[in-house]
This record gives C-alpha cells, structure tokens and sequence, in this order.
C-alpha cells in the first residue's frame, strides 16, 4: 500500500515540519508536536513536500492510497479501451483496387480512434528490395489518409521479411 516515495508518521526525519489540515496551514510546529496532533486526531502525518521545513499533510493514509489507485486504475482503464492496435496487411504486389480497399479499412479503424500498424510481407526475391516496395506502399497510404491519420511510427524492418509503419489519429 505504502510507496516508496510516500513518508508517513515515524518515517519522516524533520525535527520541524509545516502541518496542513484540509486545505487549513495549521503553522510550523515540531515532529512530535504534529505527530501527537495527527494521533490524537486518529490520521496519519504525510509528508507532501522535501523543502527546507517539510510540509506535511493530516490525513487518512489508507484512504489516501486508495482513492490515489483507484483514480490511476480508471485512467489506465479509459486508455486502454479506448485505443487498440488493428493490423493490415499488405503486400508488395498488392493491385491498385486491394490498396484502396485497404486504405479504407485504415480508415474505418482511425475513424474509430484505433492506431493502425500497416505490415508490408516480403516473400523470396522480394527480401532484396525492401526499400523499394515499402517507400511505393506506405507513402501511397500516407498520401490517402492525409487528413485523418498521421504517422506514429515510420516504416521500419520488424523482421528480415516484415517491414511495418503504425498510424494514429491526428
């Protein structure tokens, strides 16, 4: 529960400390002093701030730590669901109309606020001329979807026969 970088009661080494009590600066006191005020009113002593007179905080630690995790779990939660990662994949001897085909997928995908990793795969003779197929590819991609994507990532060689380039949403 406790973090690393929180200090509470006994673990905070300052002989004078500032004390604050929801939102009301009690003044600057010493350790024993705010520890005995935290006590008697039956909360915890959190230090807030590492100035030259700490400041510290009266408050209820553990409700503290959990109201602090749930808000990043929902923020975590709110991320996650609302970009995922679609694939597309393409090869170099794709016809003009399987492109367009294609593009419109990406888009579909983008205008649904998901990031997009487009994998070009190369097949025998094709490993030979990477730079080739993919400059021809992705920037026919790129040029499409102009308006509503931009490149994350720029196309780069995953394995001796992936090439991949990751759009987002502008």
């Amino acid at each position: 529960m406790k973090t690393s970088k929180d200090l509470v009661n006994k673990a905070i080494k300052a002989d004078q400390v500032s004390v604050i009590r929801e939102g009301e600066n009690l003044g600057i006191m010493t350790l024993q002093d705010a520890l005995d005020l935290a006590y008697d009113l039956r909360l915890d002593l959190v230090q807030v701030s590492k100035d030259s007179i700490p400041t510290c905080k009266v408050m209820d630690y553990k409700d503290f730590c959990f109201k602090k995790n749930k808000k990043n779990a929902e923020i975590k939660k709110k991320e996650k669901a609302s970009t995922k990662v679609k694939e597309i994949r393409v090869s170099p001897r794709i016809g003009k109309h399987d492109l367009d085909n294609k593009i419109k997928h990406v888009a579909e995908f983008i205008e649904k606020k998901n990031k997009v990793k487009i994998v070009l795969k190369l097949r025998g003779r094709e490993m030979k001329h990477t730079e080739l197929h993919s400059d021809n590819i992705f920037k026919t991609i790129e040029q499409e979807l102009e308006g509503i994507a931009k490149v994350e990532h720029p196309p780069k060689q995953e394995s001796k026969n992936k090439i991949f380039m990751t759009m987002k949403p502008v």
